[in-house]
């Protein structure tokens, strides 16, 4: 297949982090970012109740830096024993966190922190009025005709959950005087089960007056609707402080922002030398404020709010949020939906990222999950945007991940960080850096640039303690086994991260987000993640080549233009959008899309979509609702061969734009290969990572085509210069393995030719029974390097390992392999014909000596007891230790050892 050449489509004056793109700019870059702390990884650090002490504080920073880690992020997370806690916000707790800070800007280390013990908005000094709250409907069927007298149907609950988000819902404290507040008396006749007559709503809010009103109900079947604000009760999470810290209410701007510029104050006080330096920024979780069941997050102004966004009182239209009233009832859940995301903007994310920049500090936010705004416009509004999802195989996330980072780019924010690692594995300790490494190249390949790790529990601890431990996390610490050779894997994420800060990303299609479809079909959310849908056109697109950003309303509606053929959003040239089971388009978006397709664009639209826009390509058979990518835990599975729906849509796309990169016929769709392509002044940047168990070889066409080409290999650090500069290249990875590959317009000053070996030959090592012991399984064996061999080199091959291995060669160390491909060449001056010395020692997995426990152990006596444990805690250690079949440790592989010449 021939790969006709495009220009890149970018803005003309998007800066990049490095002005000149030059090779040797880049190598310099390359070289320091190991040690940078603007790159390197930075880690959560969960302070169970806060028990911590200054040498302790010292200890773990130091160990932090000395592992390549480049800060911590500061969580008081639950108590866990008896003894030794300090209460959220006490003099005691900020002397600790001055140690923390005075320790880490000694050894230049960043720190990040929380508005609240535990994480959600919250704490213990919100007032009564000011916590959480949500609109409850309650109701009542009648029979007329008569007249009713009597009192409002009362509130009950539908079922809330005590688990899970829920676990921290309390009984209401304070007695606000609003609890159980009517907001709204609608009546409407019942037509249906679930459906009411539109032309009998009407609003007899003033009609009642507290629980106490009349009314005169008609011939046939009446439904009395009474709308309560009810409070939660919704304490912080991972948290168990008393006095009880209480979740505020983050649909009250009043209420947000007397709460964020509070902690703000405090805050400033406290630690403001050192703002903004260690202490650089104040992060927000995923949202977490929940509902009640069967009731939607609401506030006392919101009501009137919603009503004045719209344009029209919605009081007699509430029951549509519930129940079907005919035609409009599509419309009015749009409306609602879109006033709460406005709302949720004003009221929540802007009091608390102004809260934060009034004190020299910046919010990060993860803006996805359950809260009620948008996510692309949430991720542009944040200083610093976060995102999650852990793959560990072969995925492109669009939602949450593509779409914090397309927010991030049209709406001008430098970067996207990442909670990595979360639920890897549902069991803890499981984890390998190989693993590891696979997850972070799944992030990379979506765009993230700074990783923050999940995590680091501050113990002093030798040994893990299952039942006093985070339950949603992979241990990232020295508790690990394979900790001596985590340096090498944050050189790793080091490198890239750097590396994808530089130029721009050069994608070409636009992922339309059904946001408002979805608002449209839905009010009451309940405790569902609200992650759009686009079936599996995400990896349909990466499988074959292309790249794409996620795209949303505001941004076609008020950011977006028209030029030839091309639709500019912030300055970002596409060709192509595809609309993915898009019923509703707001008008105005729209005609934007129809005046694209008009000049000349390609509007692609998968699934449902409206009649309107005669010019857009139809693909309906094409299922989009449902999950884009599979659960976080699953193992890598193939991509099937396309269906007829797919092949449709790869058809259109190649009328609008070529592929980025091109694999063998024999490759398509890639079982694994995938790229990031970033554009830089005077060069292309390609991130290619092989996400599948099997090693991939052939000729890869890029869109790219300079004079110099080099493959940059983030694991080593090495960089080598290829002997031609074609546009297709033969590119070799094994499993999982990952490097850069840059064509530049200027030649590099310094770097290795890539080398040819040829006359290889190959000798098979049996594997001898290792000596175990808790930490690693070390292997002995005896080679003999035969005549033949003289003045060759040498390369062992371990084949599978499972963790990482330290292979020394007549006691010499010749390699610390973490990752595909396990080998290590042997220095010449070694090599010599002979017998030799081979030992591996491999890093054993953590898990198998937790499960060697019957019980956790006992705290250290000067915590005093254990509390008792949570059910998640317990239930964790329960998992943890009866996962069965463990996986295997040790040299799988076969082991070889190879001679060439060069």
């Amino acid at each position: 297949m021939s790969l006709t050449r495009r220009r890149f489509f970018l803005a003309p004056a998007a800066a990049s982090q490095l002005d000149a793109a030059a090779p040797d700019t880049l190598s310099d870059l390359w070289r320091r970012a190991p040690s940078d702390v603007e790159f390197q990884p930075r880690t959560r650090w969960w302070w169970p109740g806060s028990a911590v002490t200054p040498q302790g504080i010292t200890a773990q920073l130091e160990q932090m830096k000395a592992a390549g880690i480049g800060g911590a992020e500061i969580v008081h997370y639950y108590r866990f024993t008896e003894f030794g806690n300090r209460r959220w916000g006490s003099p005691e707790w900020a002397g600790m966190i001055r140690h923390a800070l005075n320790e880490a800007a000694r050894l230049g280390m960043k720190i990040a922190m929380v508005f609240s013990p535990g994480w959600d908005f919250g704490a213990p000094f919100v007032p009564p009025t000011e916590r959480s709250k949500v609109l409850a409907p309650a109701w009542l069927d009648l029979s007329g005709p008569f007249q009713y007298e009597g009192p409002l149907p009362p509130f009950k609950d539908f079922g809330t959950p005590r688990d899970g988000l829920f676990a921290h819902i309390a009984p209401i404290e304070g007695a606000p005087e609003d609890q159980g507040r009517v907001v709204a008396v609608v009546g409407a006749r019942i037509t249906g089960k679930d459906s009411l007559d539109p032309a009998s709503l009407v609003d007899l809010t003033s009609e009642f007056h507290g629980n106490a009103g009349r009314w005169r109900v008609e011939q046939g079947q009446w439904r009395l609707f009474a709308f309560r604000l009810q409070y939660t009760g919704q304490q912080n999470s991972a948290q168990n402080e008393e006095p009880k810290s209480w979740v505020v209410d983050h649909l009250s701007e009043a209420a947000m922002r007397r709460y964020a510029n509070t902690c703000a104050a405090m805050f400033k006080k406290e630690f403001g030398q050192w703002i903004p330096s260690p202490l650089e920024s104040i992060f927000a979780d995923s949202f977490e404020a929940v509902p009640l069941a069967n009731t939607l997050l609401w506030s006392n102004g919101t009501l009137p709010e919603i009503s004045r966004r719209s344009g029209y009182d919605l009081t007699p239209l509430l029951p549509a949020l519930w129940f079907d009233i005919g035609r409009r009832t599509e419309d009015v859940r749009y409306d609602v939906n879109r006033a709460m995301h406005g709302i949720a903007l004003d009221a929540c994310f802007r009091p608390f990222l102004e809260a934060c920049a009034s004190i020299g500090l910046k919010g990060r936010i993860q803006p996805h999950y359950r809260f009620t705004e948008e996510i692309v416009e949430g991720a542009g509004l944040a200083h610093l945007p976060e995102t999650e999802v852990t793959t560990a195989r072969f995925e492109t996330v669009p939602d949450p991940r593509k779409a914090t980072v397309s927010g991030a780019r049209f709406y001008g924010r430098p970067f996207v960080s990442a909670e990595a690692y979360t639920f890897l594995h549902r069991e803890r300790y499981r984890a390998s850096l190989e693993e590891l490494k696979r997850a972070t190249d799944a992030h990379l390949r979506d765009g993230i640039a700074r990783f923050y790790n999940h995590g680091w529990l501050y113990t002093e601890e030798p040994e893990p303690t299952p039942d006093r431990d985070m339950v949603a996390c992979e241990r990232i610490q020295p508790w690990a086994p394979w900790w001596p050779w985590y340096k090498d894997l944050a050189a790793y994420v080091a490198r890239c991260s750097a590396m994808l800060r530089q130029g721009e990303f050069a994608g070409g299609v636009l992922l339309y987000s059904p946001q408002a479809t979805v608002w449209r079909r839905k009010a009451i959310f309940n405790v569902e993640q609200r992650i759009m849908r686009y079936g599996d056109i995400p990896k349909t697109l990466v499988a074959h080549g292309w790249d794409y950003d996620i795209v949303n309303d505001h941004l076609l509606q008020t950011r977006a233009e028209i030029r030839g053929r091309e639709l500019l959003v912030a300055n970002y040239a596409h060709r192509a959008v595809i609309l993915a089971g898009c019923q509703f388009i707001p008008p105005a978006t729209l005609l934007v899309l129809k005046r694209f397709a008009e000049a000349g664009g390609t509007v692609i639209a998968c699934g449902p979509a409206p009649e309107d826009g005669n010019a857009f390509i139809r693909i309906p058979a094409y299922p989009t609702d449902r999950p884009s990518y599979s659960p976080q835990p699953n193992e890598y599975e193939p991509t099937p061969p396309p269906a007829q729906h797919h092949r449709e849509l790869l058809q259109a796309l190649r009328r609008a734009l070529p592929p980025d990169i091109v694999l063998p016929l024999s490759a398509l769709p890639s079982q694994g290969l995938c790229h990031h392509h970033r554009r830089l002044q005077g060069a292309d940047l390609y991130f290619l990572a092989n996400l599948q168990p099997a090693r991939f070889e052939g000729a890869v066409e890029f869109a790219a085509s300079r004079p110099y080409v080099s493959l940059w290999h983030p694991v080593s650090g090495q960089v080598t210069e290829l002997n031609d500069a074609r546009p297709a290249l033969e590119l070799r990875f094994a499993p999982w393995e990952s490097y850069f590959v840059l064509f530049s317009d200027t030649p590099r000053r310094s770097g290795k030719r890539k080398p040819v070996p040829s006359s290889a030959e190959t000798a098979a090592i049996g594997i001898p029974a290792p000596a175990i012991t808790p930490r690693t399984l070390t292997y002995s064996m005896s080679v003999e390097v035969p005549k033949s061999w003289r003045g060759r080199e040498l390369e062992i091959d371990l084949g599978r390992v499972h963790s990482a291995a330290e292979i020394r060669w007549d006691g010499a160390v010749i390699g610390r392999p973490w990752c595909p491909p396990f080998s290590a060449s042997v220095p010449r001056k070694l090599s010599n014909p002979g017998l030799h010395r081979l030992e591996v020692s491999v890093a054993a997995l953590l898990l198998a000596s937790v499960q060697a426990r019957d019980v956790p152990p006992e705290p250290p006596p000067h915590l005093g007891r254990r509390l008792p444990p949570r059910n998640a805690e317990w239930n964790a250690w329960l998992r943890d230790r009866n996962f069965k079949p463990l996986p295997p440790s040790g040299i799988g592989g076969p082991v070889t050892i190879r001679s060439w010449k060069r």
